[in-house]
C-alpha cells in the first residue's frame, strides 16, 4: 500500500502558529492572575503581621513584668503612654510603651527619670495608641495604623487584691 505525500500548505503552518499562540495566552493569563492573587495574599498577610506584632508586643511585655511594681497610663497629646516599673536589684525602672513618629516605642531607664521620647526603640509602625484601665486588673488598648486597627483586654494575671469588677 502506498500513502499518498500531501502537500503541506499555508493553512497548516497557520494553525500550528493559532495553537501556539493560544497556549501562549493562555499561559499569559494564567501567569498574571496568579501574581494578581499572590499580592492580594502577601498584602493580607502583611496587616494580620503588624496586627498581631503590636498587640502581642505590648501583651508580652505586660506579662513579662507580670510581677511589676505598678501599672501606669497617662494620656499625653492625645496618645497613651504605658509606664510599667518593677524593682531589680535595689534599683526601680520604668519601661515606656508609647507613640511617636509612627512607631511603637519602647524606653526603659530608671524611674527617677523622665521619658525622652526621642531616645525610645521603635518596634513596629503604629499610629496611634490608647489605653484605658477597666477595672483594678483589667486594661483595654486600642490601637490604630496604616495597617492596625485593632483592640484587646490584657489583665494581669498575678493580681491578688480585691474584686474582678471593682
Amino acid at each position: 500500500m502506498k500513502f499518498g505525500k500531501r502537500d503541506k500548505s499555508i493553512i497548516d503552518a497557520l494553525f500550528i502558529l493559532a495553537l501556539f499562540a493560544v497556549f501562549l495566552i493562555c499561559a499569559l493569563f494564567i501567569v498574571l492572575f496568579g501574581a494578581k492573587i499572590y499580592k492580594s495574599t502577601v498584602k493580607s498577610s502583611e496587616v494580620s503581621f503588624e496586627n498581631r506584632t503590636c498587640y502581642t508586643y505590648i501583651i508580652e511585655k505586660i506579662r513579662q513584668n507580670d510581677n511589676l511594681n505598678g501599672i501606669l497610663i497617662s494620656d499625653d497629646s492625645g496618645d497613651s503612654v504605658i509606664t510599667l516599673t518593677r524593682n531589680v536589684n535595689g534599683k526601680d525602672y520604668a519601661t515606656y510603651l508609647y507613640c511617636d513618629e509612627g512607631y511603637l516605642k519602647e524606653y526603659t531607664t530608671l524611674s527617677d527619670n523622665e521619658l525622652n521620647k526621642s531616645a525610645g526603640t521603635k518596634i513596629t509602625p503604629l499610629e496611634s495608641m490608647s489605653a484605658i484601665e477597666c477595672t483594678k486588673n483589667l486594661y483595654k488598648f486600642t490601637l490604630k495604623g496604616e495597617n492596625v486597627d485593632t483592640s484587646f483586654h490584657v489583665s494581669l494575671t498575678s493580681y491578688t487584691g480585691g474584686e474582678a469588677n471593682e
